[in-house]
This record gives C-alpha cells, sequence and structure tokens, in this order.
C-alpha cells in the first residue's frame, strides 16, 4: 500500500465515522432527550398556569366565557402531557436517573387536572385546592 492511499482510506474512514456518530447523536436528540425537556416544560408551563389562574378558579365574578377557556386551556394541558409521556422511550431508566417524575404519576396529574378542569366554575374551594395540590405533588412543581 502506498502512502497516498493510506491518508485517502484514513480520511475517507474519519469522515465516515464522524457523520455516522453526527447520525447518532441526532437520532438520539430526537427521540431520547427532546421528549424529556418537552416534558420538563410543560411541567413549567402547567405550574405558570396554575399560579396565574388560581385567584379565578371557583369565583362566581369570573364570568362564563373565560371560566371555558380556562377549563379549555386546562385540559389542552392535561392532553399534552399524557401524550408527552407515551413519546418517552426507557421512562423508567430516566426517572431512576432522577431526570423526570414517575409515569404513573405524570398520568394522575393528568387525570387531577382533568377533575380540576370539571370543578373551577363550582365554589368548591376545597376540592380545588386538592386538586391544585395533588397536581403540584405528582409533577414535583413546589408552587409554594
Amino acid at each position: 500500500m502506498n502512502e497516498f492511499f493510506k491518508i485517502l482510506l484514513t480520511s475517507g474512514l474519519t469522515i465516515i465515522g464522524g457523520i455516522t456518530i453526527f447520525a447518532l447523536t441526532k437520532v438520539i436528540e430526537r427521540f431520547q432527550v427532546d421528549p424529556i425537556i418537552e416534558l420538563n416544560n410543560l411541567r413549567g408551563e402547567i405550574a405558570t398556569y396554575l399560579i396565574i389562574n388560581a385567584n379565578k378558579f371557583g369565583y362566581p365574578k369570573v364570568n362564563g366565557e373565560e371560566l371555558k377557556t380556562l377549563s379549555f386551556d386546562l385540559r389542552n394541558l392535561s392532553a399534552k402531557l399524557r401524550g408527552t409521556v407515551f413519546k418517552i422511550s426507557f421512562y423508567n431508566f430516566y426517572f431512576r436517573l432522577g431526570l423526570i417524575p414517575k409515569r404513573i404519576d405524570v398520568i394522575n396529574a393528568s387525570s387531577s387536572m382533568i377533575g380540576l378542569s370539571n370543578t373551577i366554575s363550582s365554589p368548591d374551594f376545597d376540592q380545588i385546592n386538592k386538586y391544585e395540590r395533588k397536581i403540584e405533588k405528582l409533577l414535583k412543581l413546589n408552587l409554594d
């Protein structure tokens, strides 16, 4: 083998190896990292939603149209949260690393968000507070 051929082979294999590693990291990012980031972003969005709108839940001075919008937004966040859980492969592995909450906790939080959306128009503050605390606990939001 002459020296020129060795140089071409080495540089060709280096380029192919670099492209392969780049492609693998993009696949891992797309199917592993992005859904985890999406879940954590949704947790933040839910925390923000609960803080901003807590003073409107159950109060009779809030008009019906606004309550419908609040209920719809809460259900929408709930659906996104539940859908995101199923996008994460190896969920239990990432849970054990402490990157995300337990799957069942996220699903139960999603159900509690639906429950909250059903009760925000009623003046049952105890039930509303119960749902809010349950969501906070299950998603580890620490809103206090």
